[in-house]
């Protein structure tokens, strides 16, 4: 099997794979994300976003932000002239400078953008919750929003986005809560799961209000509910539970023959405080449960202390052998929950026909960090 290179794409690397319909992107992501170059962008970046709305090229918004002044100017700029992607995330980056909530809060107030609400929702400032109320009460005051057409997918998911956005500034917010569990059983599959995994999102934590009350009550029905993704969605936010009976369906989930419940499944194991004490020993069984080569991956990344070490070792000699060059990129990034020969092992034994330069520089920084080589 011939190891494949990441493609190279306005900032992204990229893998494309052939599929019936000619190439099609399976993994993509920012050079800066594996340690690419950013400086060289910025300039390029400052221009675009000067430029116009964009759309604009790949990663070179992220790859281009060196927190300077300039460059804030730049996307405040893109914001007022109706930005609404990359550029209100990219602003949370600048928030110690004094125009920026207030130019995020007029921007939702201009036009509700599910990605602008997310952002004023974590930013908050002058204005902000009233922004976000206006917004809740119009849309869900609008029939269409909970109807099964085109349009109402997208009012519903947008409307799950401000409901968590309003909560998240004030978890007192009942209307918003209301709004949110109005929304799980919509007839739009993805505005279900849009409006579980928002009231998750505010439930995770362990505050106690009237609001927060309401939507765990919601969401611990679908415990016992028939919808597996569902149940996952909203397994950050249970908290009263029954817990042995959450454990035994994620575990089953887990160690099940349906793989993309299996990866869903021990993708909520790993980020879900709630199961934190049964993690280890749920992954341990998923690992021995021989999982695709991915999802064992991934069960390394998260597995603490030596459990599943020879298994581990395994896969990841698999993975970095794998024509994939994302999975090889995975891989490498376990090389350090495994002892220090045999990291340097695997390492040298990957490097040697590498033919990614990214990949092989890690792999190379790897085995000469480890065997104290400068």
């Amino acid at each position: 099997m011939r190891k494949r290179a990441f493609e190279r794409l306005d900032g992204y690397l990229v893998e494309l794979s052939q599929g019936s319909d000619g190439q099609v992107v399976r993994c993509r992501f920012p050079e800066s994300i594996v340690g690419g170059p950013n400086r060289d962008r910025r300039d390029a970046a400052i221009a675009a976003l000067r430029s116009g709305p964009g759309p604009y090229p790949g990663a070179l918004i992220d790859d281009g932000d060196d927190g300077s002044h300039e460059y804030c100017e730049a996307l405040l700029h893109a914001l007022g002239q109706g930005a609404a992607l990359d550029v209100p995330r990219a602003l949370l980056r600048h928030l110690h400078d004094a125009r920026v909530r207030p130019a995020l809060v007029e921007a939702l107030r201009t036009a509700c953008e599910g990605n602008i609400a997310q952002v004023v929702g974590i930013a908050g400032g002058p204005g902000a919750l009233d922004a976000l109320r206006e917004w809740r009460e119009r849309i869900a005051d609008d029939e269409c929003t909970f109807l099964g057409t085109a349009r109402s997918n997208d009012l519903g998911t947008i409307l799950a986005t401000v409901c968590e956005a309003e909560l998240r500034l004030n978890p007192d917010e009942l209307p918003a809560a209301d709004a949110l569990i109005r929304l799980f059983p919509h007839p739009a599959e993805l505005v279900r799961r849009c409006a579980v995994s928002a009231a998750a999102a505010v439930c995770e934590g362990h505050l106690r209000t009237a609001s927060i009350e309401q939507l765990r009550d919601r969401l611990e029905t679908l415990v016992s509910g028939d919808d597996d993704h569902l149940f996952l969605i909203a397994l950050p936010g249970l908290r009263h539970a029954p817990f042995e009976l959450v454990v035994r369906r994620v575990e089953a989930l887990a160690l099940g023959t349906d793989a993309v419940l299996a990866r869903w499944a021990i993708s909520a194991i790993c980020s879900c405080p709630y199961l934190v004490g049964q993690r280890n020993r749920i992954l341990s069984l998923a690992l021995e449960n021989g999982p695709t080569l991915d999802s064992g991956v991934y069960i390394i990344s998260w597995l603490a202390g030596g459990d599943g070490l020879e298994k581990g070792t395994t896969l990841l000699r698999q993975a970095l052998a794998e024509a994939s060059p994302s999975l090889r990129w995975q891989a490498i990034e376990c090389l350090d929950r495994l002892p220090q020969p045999v990291a340097v092992e695997l390492a040298k034994e990957a490097i040697a026909d590498e033919p990614d330069s990214m990949l092989h520089d890690k792999l190379r920084e790897i085995a000469r960090a480890r065997t104290g080589r400068s």
